[in-house]
């Protein structure tokens, strides 16, 4: 078994001739992979819903205090992943 994780223009599905029949949804993310301080358990994921948004936050397997954070964002909103705007966008969607 192959997996490729890859995004939509998978290298390792294009190698294996397997079709890609999804499309573009339009929708946007901004993806960290961040060491911080966040108070949730390491054994759970979070979702937070708001006004602004979501935010996912999942525990990476790499250290106590290392997390993944994934948020939506519209299509002419460019966030760039630096430390300072992943702690504003916990602080704005989240009651952390």
């Amino acid at each position: 078994m192959v997996v490729g994780a890859d995004g939509r223009d998978s290298w390792v599905r294009q190698q294996a001739g397997i079709a890609w029949p999804g499309g573009k949804t339009g929708h946007r993310f901004t993806v960290a992979d961040v060491r911080m301080s966040f108070p949730g358990e390491r054994d759970e994921s979070w979702l937070f819903l708001s006004e602004r948004g979501l935010v996912a936050v999942f525990p990476l397997p790499s250290g106590s205090d290392a997390w993944r954070v994934i948020a939506d964002r519209t299509p002419d909103e460019h966030v760039e992943p630096t430390a300072a705007s992943v702690e504003a966008l916990l602080r704005a969607r989240t009651s952390f």
